[in-house]
């Protein structure tokens, strides 16, 4: 589960109807700009995982002995598995994407525009309280899946998002 905009953990109870479980993650999105159109509506979060990080390695040769040395630290996506029971989560998120590029109109936006910083906070089922934080630098989404409808379909939409992130720190 997932708040944008800082409602209370309560406030989030009440709407989706239970007490938390321990493995739901709270996330609220914070702007750097006000042009970036961000969700504020307490979302679920389902699923997500901590960007990978690589180092490259820098190879030198010294008298015909080659060396190692630590290189340039990149992070891999940020995935997660928002759970919905209105599209507007979905529209306001595809809104952001479209703040980057949109493709009828070919206009872009700078880095500074639609980067932003992210607190990621797993909170603890039974006193409400966050025990793991991190932030997250320079979130922007790169891709949003599809959502299938059927006629089975209940009132929850379910879609995955991915993030491109700049650094990722352990509070």
């Amino acid at each position: 589960m997932a708040i944008l905009g800082g409602e209370s953990l309560s406030m989030v109870k009440m709407a989706l109807g239970g007490a938390q479980k321990s493995n739901n993650f709270f996330t609220m999105i914070l702007a750097k700009t006000q042009l970036i159109p961000l969700p504020i509506n307490p979302i679920s979060i389902i699923a997500t995982n901590l960007p990978s990080r690589t180092i490259s390695k820098i190879q030198f040769k010294d008298m015909g002995t080659t060396y190692n040395i630590a290189g340039d630290t990149t992070f891999g996506d940020w995935s997660i598995t928002i759970r919905t029971y209105q599209f507007i989560d979905y529209r306001q998120i595809k809104s952001w994407c479209e703040s980057i590029h949109a493709p009828m109109s070919g206009k872009r936006s700078l880095p500074k525009v639609y980067k932003t910083t992210c607190t990621l906070s797993q909170i603890d089922h039974k006193t409400g309280l966050p025990f793991t934080n991190f932030i997250i630098k320079g979130v922007y989404p790169v891709s949003i899946s599809d959502i299938k409808y059927s006629e089975d379909t209940s009132d929850l939409i379910t879609f995955d998002v991915t993030f491109n992130v700049d650094d990722v720190i352990t509070l």
